[in-house]
């Protein structure tokens, strides 16, 4: 009789320890569950993240871009005296930033594929599926960017 109880009192042991088991295993599936969907996902973050990234490498560009212009200007113009006076320096710097954003939206074309420079009036926009930043460049060449990135209401 000894031997019995002890055999019932193992299988009392592992069956508590299997239903312990599928307790966690399913509270870590709907763990995982909600990271993978819903509206603060980590699908939802890595794309928002790409976004921002897209957008902080076009401006980085834009304004290396811009400041090389602006210093080239300058240098054609009052140092070797070449006569590029024909073109302003406001000219130069928006034809720079159109060829940045350009380059941007090749390396990142299916996120800044609708990114734009309004050369008359030395403005670029930025746009992703989500944000859209925009910048104005003065005739120095600095560019003073809009503070927050702003939702444009895509999703």
């Amino acid at each position: 009789m000894k031997i019995f109880s002890e055999i019932r009192q193992e299988r009392g042991i592992t069956l508590i320890a299997l239903v312990i088991t599928i307790v966690v295993l399913l509270l870590l599936a709907g763990v995982t569950m909600t990271m993978v969907s819903g509206s603060n996902s980590a699908p939802e973050k890595a794309t928002e993240a790409a976004q921002k990234d897209a957008i902080a490498g076009a401006k980085d560009e834009i304004a290396m871009e811009v400041q090389e212009a602006v210093l080239n200007y300058y240098n054609n113009t009052y140092v070797e005296g070449d006569g590029t006076k024909e073109k302003s320096v406001q000219e130069v710097v928006s034809g720079a930033a159109s060829t940045a954003v350009e380059n941007a939206k090749k390396r990142n074309s299916q996120l800044l594929s609708s990114s734009t420079v309004d050369r008359k009036n030395c403005t670029i926009t930025l746009n992703t599926k989500s944000y859209t930043v925009t910048g104005t460049i003065d005739e120095k060449g600095a560019i003073a960017w809009s503070d927050t990135l702003g939702t444009t209401g895509g999703n």
